[in-house]
């Protein structure tokens, strides 16, 4: 984190992601928004979650990747038998960007998960990289909730379905027409009584991988335990 004067009030500081323009201290120019209260509180939320767990939760955490690709700085990087980092993104986002930047995460020895702020940046995010989505419009993120009052929207049972006939819009997942008789993953069936907190702390717990199920949509699944988190 860094600070620097305010643009508009010399006499105020801003928290900003990167070096921003204004002081001594902050010369480069700056393309970033100062943190908001919401970004601050999911953080501590997040943060407050690995801590209870046992872990060692580091934020504003820089990544070190191997030569040939880009760092990237994490919101929180959780040291945990299964170390990974964590994204709270309130702001927008393209999709290209947020895939760029788990790539970025996952070279440098921190697999990524996303903590999409609203309904609208969980959308702009996709499928295309892991998220775990929270009950969006009943948390006012103005205030830091008490521990296990937010539910876990987006964790999900994995179970085998086969490739077969259920309505006349329906194809195999990995055709854009016909049945290929075999088995997919499937991925729509809600794991309930699950709060950020306890899926943040599990992640930690087993060797997750961040994993491309089918074309189109990424989940971090454990290999033998469920339930996995899905966007």
């Amino acid at each position: 984190m860094y600070l620097r004067l305010s643009r508009t009030d010399q006499n105020r500081l801003e928290v900003a992601h990167y070096r921003g323009q204004g002081g001594q201290a902050a010369p480069a120019p700056s393309t970033t928004n100062p943190e908001g209260i919401p970004h601050r509180t999911f953080k501590g939320y997040s943060a407050r979650a690995g801590e209870s767990a046992g872990y060692t939760v580091t934020p504003e955490f820089k990544t070190t990747p191997p030569t040939g690709h880009r760092s990237t700085r994490l919101d929180l990087a959780v040291q945990a038998p299964t170390p990974f980092g964590i994204g709270a993104q309130f702001s927008t986002i393209t999709q290209r960007d947020a895939k760029s930047r788990t790539a970025s995460s996952f070279h440098g020895g921190w697999p990524p998960l996303w903590l999409p702020g609203s309904p609208k940046v969980a959308s702009q995010i996709g499928h295309y990289v892991p998220q775990l989505r929270h009950n969006d419009t009943e948390i006012d993120w103005h205030t830091m909730p008490s521990k296990g009052t937010a539910s876990a929207t987006s964790i999900k049972r994995i179970r085998a379905g086969h490739c077969t006939v259920t309505g006349p819009f329906d194809h195999c997942p990995n055709r854009r027409g016909g049945f290929c008789g075999q088995w997919h993953p499937w991925l729509n069936e809600p794991a309930l009584g699950w709060t950020p907190d306890a899926g943040l702390a599990g992640i930690a717990q087993v060797p997750w991988s961040s994993t491309k199920i089918r074309r189109g949509s990424c989940a971090w699944c454990p290999p033998t335990t469920y339930p996995s988190i899905s966007s």
